[in-house]
Parts: C-alpha cells; structure tokens; sequence
C-alpha cells in the first residue's frame, strides 16, 4: 500500500486539515502524497528541523517534535479523536433516526 492509498481511504475529500507525520529525508512524499488528494490545509509533524525544512515546500503548517515517539503520539492522538467524533456521530444519527 502505498502513502496516496492510505490517504484516500482516509477520505480525505471532507477534511478542513490533514495531518502528517513527516519524518525523515522522505518527509516531501507525504506531504506531496497529501497535497494530491485534498486541497485541505496540510500540517506536518517534523522530527527534525531538516525534515521541517523538506515538508515546509508542500505543507502550510510544519510543527517540529524532535522526539519520533511524540511525533507518533501525536498522529496517534488525533486519529484516536476523529475515530472516536464519527463513532459518536454514527450514534447520534442512529439514535435520532
């Protein structure tokens, strides 16, 4: 699977924002993987101030964590929230219909 298949299976077409972790010399791919499938604002978590500086080409929002665990943390984080806003989301419209 591919960076571009992840992402669209992620829906990306009703996002405001996406984010994505770009770590390492590839930090580009996913940013430019993200650009090409939604013209959501792109954020990107940078492990690195050079990572930062490769994602910054593509990515309106780059954020360095140094450390690659917190960098998961975070992706981890939000993905946990947004599972969790459309499990209560299905649940209110299963309720009220």
């Amino acid at each position: 699977m591919t960076d571009g298949d992840a992402l669209e299976r992620a829906g990306l077409e009703r996002c405001e924002a996406v984010l994505v972790a770009a770590v390492g010399p590839n930090a580009d791919g996913a940013v430019a993987a993200a650009r090409s499938l939604t013209d959501a604002r792109i954020v990107a978590i940078a492990e690195s101030d050079s990572s930062a500086s490769i994602a910054h080409h593509g990515a309106d929002v780059v954020v360095v964590a140094p450390d690659p665990d917190l960098v998961e943390t975070i992706v981890d984080a939000v993905v946990n929230a947004s599972e969790a806003d459309d499990q209560s989301s299905a649940s209110a419209a299963s309720q009220s219909g």
